[in-house]
């Protein structure tokens, strides 16, 4: 009697999808943790704003209204470009610095 070997593959490792995004997060997370500089600066913006701008702006308009309003959609506004164009502007530093090199 003879037998037939068959090869049957392993099964191959499942890559997720999302690891090379939670890689860049676990790394970006290790650089904020070095430097809190990047965390303290983009929320820096919107705190002035809203105990500077907006009292200024209250006291200056003379009216009613409730400013508070204007200065949440306006923090909002502001917020998201801000925290980008430091997002970016923090990438250059790094790779201009070697920061990432170092992970």
């Amino acid at each position: 009697m003879s037998t037939v070997d068959i090869a049957i593959p392993a099964p191959q490792a499942r890559t997720h999808s999302l690891s090379p995004l939670a890689t860049l997060a676990r790394r970006r997370f290790q650089l904020t943790a070095r430097t809190p500089r990047e965390l303290f600066v983009p929320l820096l913006t919107p705190i002035m704003f809203a105990l500077v701008i907006a009292p200024a702006l209250k006291t200056a308009l003379h009216t009613d209204a409730s400013y508070e309003s204007f200065v949440a959609i306006g923090t909002v506004g502001l917020l998201i470009p801000l925290n980008t164009m430091f997002s970016g502007l923090g990438v250059i530093v790094d790779r201009v610095s070697g920061a990432q090199r170092e992970l």
